[in-house]
């Protein structure tokens, strides 16, 4: 699978500035993360908590 930069640069601040490094947390790790989590299926979860928008 491919990352485009701009996600990947995303991910790298993310990382950095999120306090992930200092948990003794590699990037790949950080990624393995990120991957569990797929949008689409996050924002059909938010959509579904909260109803439909005003």
């Amino acid at each position: 699978m491919a990352i485009r930069d701009e996600v990947l640069d995303l991910y790298a601040f993310l990382f950095c500035q999120g306090g992930f490094r200092n948990l003794g947390m590699t990037f790949e790790q950080f990624l393995l993360v990120i991957a569990t989590f797929k949008p689409g299926e996050l924002t059909a979860t938010i959509r579904e908590t909260t109803g439909p928008n005003p």
